[in-house]
């Protein structure tokens, strides 16, 4: 078992999703897609122009593989911790800080 794997505290689910950040670093294209996801983080791939330590929200739909109830769609915030440029895109590790059920995200800004 490597170092990486030993730290992680949740356990990974590969997901192909697409999604959009929102970054105060980034204007234009925020796509990116989803490589595997966690209730810790996820790996993006983008050609976007967020960097290491920058912090940036995505809204998600956690499948049930880790909800263990229903998918549920999530308002994700949190720091890129570290950044690889592969081609022509760059695979991104997002670590999450907060996340919070789309729902009460919609209550509070009503």
């Amino acid at each position: 078992m490597s170092l990486r794997e030993e730290r992680r505290r949740h356990d990974r689910v590969a997901l192909q999703q697409i999604v959009s950040l929102i970054s105060s670093t980034c204007t234009g294209d925020t796509g990116a897609l989803t490589e595997d996801i966690s209730l810790g983080g996820v790996l993006l791939r983008t050609n976007s122009c967020v960097s290491e330590g920058s912090e940036l929200s995505l809204i998600i739909a956690l499948p049930l593989a880790i909800t263990r109830t229903s998918e549920v769609h999530v308002l994700c915030s949190g720091r890129v911790l570290r950044r690889e440029e592969r081609g022509t895109r760059a695979v991104v590790a997002v670590e999450f800080g907060d996340y919070e059920p789309l729902s009460k995200f919609w209550a509070k800004a009503a």
